[in-house]
């Protein structure tokens, strides 16, 4: 899915402000890790992320790419999932539409799901306890039906 010109221009001078209000330099390996990110359209590990930039022909080390990540997640243009095995998972942030995970626990699979119900009950909850909801996530952890179709057929 190709974004919008828009959509990129807005994360480009998001990130570029977020550096220079904490005074980190631009970079050109930042810029090359923020387009490499903005380009693939799902939930991407550091070490799939440096692999995409290897096939490109550009050498970012692994240490860079998970820096850029957190600096991308500090600045609202990605979301970190932990998921069950250990792993950081990171989605596009800005501009997305709101949405919940379910997690596999074994496989790492993730599905997005936005269920109505769940967000009213949220509310009602909140608004119960005197909050006014911001921004929330719901992550679901579990099995996905190909991981308990593999462990019945062991």
């Amino acid at each position: 899915m190709n974004r919008p010109d828009r959509l990129l221009r807005d994360e480009a001078a998001m990130f570029a402000s977020y550096l220079r209000q904490h005074r980190l330099r631009r970079g050109r390996r930042r810029q090359e890790v923020l387009a490499e990110f903005l380009s693939i359209e799902r939930h991407v590990t550091a070490d799939e992320l440096r692999d995409a930039l290897k096939r490109k022909g550009l050498g970012v080390g692994i240490a860079t790419v998970h820096r850029c990540l957190e600096l991308f997640a500090s600045c609202g243009l990605a979301r970190k999932l932990k998921v069950g095995n250990g792993r950081a998972y990171y989605e596009h942030d800005y501009g997305h539409a709101h949405h919940d995970h379910l997690i596999c626990l074994d496989c790492g699979r993730t599905v997005e799901f936005c269920e109505p119900l769940i967000e009213s009950l949220q509310e009602k909850a909140a608004s119960a306890h005197g909050f006014l909801v911001k921004r929330h996530s719901l992550e679901l952890y579990g099995s996905c039906s190909s991981c308990r179709s593999q462990a019945k057929g062991s």
